[in-house]
């Protein structure tokens, strides 16, 4: 049975993306740079540069370099029209970012959950920091494109719903949270697994990453985003990469999830202090430990040596699993002496003999840009290429 051919709204659709997307490379563009670029004829290119003009996607950036004849008009993207905003639910700290069209953080705020705090409240909150980065850069509601929404747990994709907020249970009894704030803000709110969209700023932050990379963050949870061929892995329903919940040793200590001797028993910043307290008179937060551990204190050194080789142990495994090289290990409290440890011994673990050359690189995110995957997923949707039939 013969295929359905493509509608002209498709047609029109690719080709405007195919406009979209060489001034979004390029631009200021002049009409025939556009034609030269994109392979479409002069007047589909000034219909759709008409169109976008109408829409406020694009302006008039004044007038080019003569070649002989008239000045020619030059098109930009209007950076001041649409913008994405990218929310980071790690718990307790929350961060919201605004962007433009290319993916520059235009404005952030970062809180902590209070203890005592609801669901309802944190949905408040989350709501005022919006309208607050709306008022302070003057953005009216039908010029945000999209709230992109990282949760930390489980999602659904496909239904756009968070099944499980980790570290969260204590107050989430279920619930549409994308529906909740779309309704209160009047913006459509995707939701995704918070770690794949940091590591979708990580790219967007690093452009010249390899197509194939493992990116691992280590903040209140561990978890782990994979890139293949260049697109995000995201798994049947949006949470490959579980890696803080591989179980290490079965018979380990009880992790929060219902099992034993998860990874994130041993190797978070909370796991390295609980570990670090059975062995010491008294307690000490995780930067302490790591001053101790930089002063030569046997036990400060051990519990961060253990938590190291741990990680190093989950990260190869997925490496030599994904048969990936290149991994990125996020940590926003780490100082560069964890991640030391980790590299050393991945490098080690592999072996010098081995033809897997390991590529361990630091993740370059800050607190202004770990919201920033939201941002990237809702532009990168906004300039989606439409999927045209092809028969055969």
């Amino acid at each position: 049975m013969r295929k359905a051919a493509n509608s002209n709204k498709i047609i029109k659709q690719a080709n405007e993306y195919l406009v979209l997307a060489v001034l979004l490379k390029n631009d200021p563009l002049s009409v025939e740079e556009i034609v030269t670029l994109s392979r479409l004829s002069r007047p589909t290119v000034l219909n759709i540069l008409k169109e976008l003009d109408t829409r406020g996607l694009i302006y008039r950036a004044g007038l080019g370099e003569s070649m002989g004849g008239r000045q020619p008009i030059m098109y930009t993207l209007n950076l001041r029209r649409y913008f994405a905003v990218g929310v980071d639910l790690e718990y307790p700290p929350v961060r919201v970012a605004f962007s433009d069209l290319r993916e520059k953080v235009l404005y952030s705020q970062e809180w902590d959950c209070l203890p005592g705090e609801t669901m309802e409240d944190i949905e408040e909150n989350l709501v005022n920091a919006i309208r607050e980065g709306m008022r302070r850069l003057n953005i009216a509601t039908e010029n945000l494109i999209g709230i992109g929404l990282g949760i930390p747990g489980r999602v659904d994709i496909a239904r756009n719903l968070a099944v499980r907020m980790d570290r969260m249970d204590h107050i989430w009894q279920g619930g549409d949270i994308a529906a909740q704030l779309s309704m209160k803000l009047g913006v459509p709110v995707t939701v995704r697994n918070d770690i794949h969209l940091l590591a979708a700023a990580e790219r967007t932050v690093q452009p010249a990453l390899p197509k194939n990379f493992l990116y691992v963050a280590r903040r209140v949870g561990i978890g782990m985003a994979v890139f293949l061929n260049g697109k995000s892995y995201e798994g049947g329903f949006g949470n490959s990469g579980y890696l803080g919940h591989t179980v290490l040793d079965p018979e380990g200590p009880a992790c929060r999830c219902g099992q034993r001797g998860c990874l994130e028993c041993y190797a978070t910043t909370g796991a390295v202090e609980i570990n670090y307290a059975r062995g010491a008179e008294r307690p000490a937060d995780y930067c302490t430990i790591v001053s101790r551990a930089q002063e030569g204190e046997p036990l400060a050194m051990a519990v961060l040596g253990d938590a190291g080789i741990k990680l190093a142990m989950a990260v190869v495994n997925a490496m030599l699993l994904y048969d990936i090289q290149t991994v990125i290990i996020e940590d926003c409290v780490d100082d560069g002496t964890f991640f030391a440890i980790v590299r050393e011994n991945i490098e080690k673990l592999l072996g010098p003999s081995s033809d897997f050359q390991p590529r361990v690189l630091r993740g370059k995110l800050t607190g202004r840009t770990f919201a920033l995957g939201g941002c990237s997923m809702i532009v990168k949707n906004f300039f989606k290429a439409p999927q045209l039939k092809v028969d055969g």
